[in-house]
């Protein structure tokens, strides 16, 4: 089966030395307003398995689909949570190893990095076995049935209030600009191939119909996030990264 949304293409950039030339800084500076949020729930859940079982219980599980370079998933261990790190990337996962080889002995307990799809990985995790999902910049590149694919097996590794925090690029984001192919447009924005055509990306405009992707999955979204991360081109003018993230709580149908 091939890969989901466009991995392949993305190890491909790495290995000529791409990457980061179009995605560098996009972690701002190791966070984003999402996983700010994202943090702020998991450790309400602590919190509160804390308060009920008056011990430490087991650690928080947390996932998240297209690690990079590990910048956010290191800052997830960092607080406290076991975390999966998926990448297609062997190029990007040999950092995070190297990044997990500066860690704490007790930190990197809590660090596993798992290559490959991110369908296949969560497969093999059991069914109710994670608290968080997170993808930072990524799903834009999935089509609207990949998406659909990827909740129904989040949904099926997450508890009744289990949180998803995903985010997409957003409309007026520079690579939009930069002479891209319109493929097509959507309710939820137009999608463009970038002028090397070799990524194709869904500009959002309209979070409508991907808040309905999730409600569909069982999942209800309790904030919207957009914001920008500048960027100096060759000319030195400032151009800007801008995302849209959205985060959502698993309901098992029920609307809160």
């Amino acid at each position: 089966m091939p890969p989901t949304g466009q991995a392949q293409r993305y190890a491909q950039v790495w290995e000529i030395g791409l990457y980061e030339g179009f995605s560098e800084n996009t972690s701002a500076r190791d966070s984003t307003p999402l996983l700010e949020e994202l943090i702020a729930n998991l450790q309400k859940q602590r919190n509160i398995q804390l308060g009920e079982r008056g011990e430490k219980g087991i650690p928080i599980r947390v996932i998240e689909a297209g690690a990079g370079l590990g910048s956010h998933a290191l800052r997830l261990v960092q607080e406290g949570f076991s975390v999966i790190a998926n990448e297609y990337s062997e190029l990007a996962t040999r950092e995070i190893e190297h990044k997990r080889g500066l860690l704490t002995l007790p930190a990197q307990a809590r660090l596993q990095i798992a290559q490959g799809d991110i369908l296949d990985c969560l497969r093999t995790l059991a069914e109710e076995s994670i608290a968080g999902f997170y993808a930072h910049s990524l799903l834009h590149t999935f089509s609207d049935d990949e998406r659909k694919r990827l909740y129904a097996e989040i949904k099926r590794v997450q508890p009744r209030g289990g949180i998803i925090a995903v985010s997409f690029k957003a409309h007026g984001d520079y690579v939009q600009n930069e002479n891209g192919n319109s493929i097509k447009q959507t309710e939820a924005g137009p999608v463009i191939t970038d002028h090397a055509g070799r990524i194709s990306r869904l500009f959002v405009t309209n979070t409508s119909p991907l808040v309905r992707e999730l409600e569909d999955a069982d999942y209800q979204v309790f904030d919207t996030y957009w914001w920008d991360v500048p960027k100096n081109n060759p000319e030195n003018k400032i151009e800007y990264r801008k995302f849209v993230g959205l985060i959502a709580q698993k309901t098992n149908g029920e609307r809160r």
